[in-house]
């Protein structure tokens, strides 16, 4: 991806999931070896919440007490159902970051459309 002073929001997002992948391909090199790290700064999965507020998704409530926030309730995680996250994955093939952020942008308008109040 090409250096630019000012990145589109498409372009933050696929760094914010290609950075996610790469922690996760080192934590997991680690574990083969026996090595667990615990990150003290962030969670990897913050990289992937962040992709998903920057795109627009509602705040995932499933942790929450009552699974609600203000009366309304969502999970993201039919989002990660994608062989790029997760290889044993049988719901969405994507082969590239560029191929799941284009996912993530129609998930998100088919979501608008099934559920409008979750956006108000």
């Amino acid at each position: 991806m090409e250096d630019h002073f000012i990145k589109t929001q498409r372009q933050i997002v696929e760094e914010l999931i290609t950075e996610y992948l790469k922690l996760c391909d080192i934590d997991d090199k680690f574990y083969q070896m026996g090595i667990t790290i615990n990150f003290k700064i962030i969670r990897i999965d913050n990289l992937l919440d962040w992709a998903m507020d920057i795109i627009g998704f509602p705040q995932d409530t499933s942790l929450s007490e009552n699974n609600t926030i203000e009366g309304k309730s969502f999970c993201r995680d039919y989002l990660l159902n994608s062989t790029l996250l997760d290889s044993k994955s049988e719901e969405n093939q994507h082969d590239t970051v560029e191929e799941y952020v284009e996912f993530l942008y129609k998930e998100l308008e088919i979501l608008k459309k099934k559920s409008p109040e979750l956006f108000l």
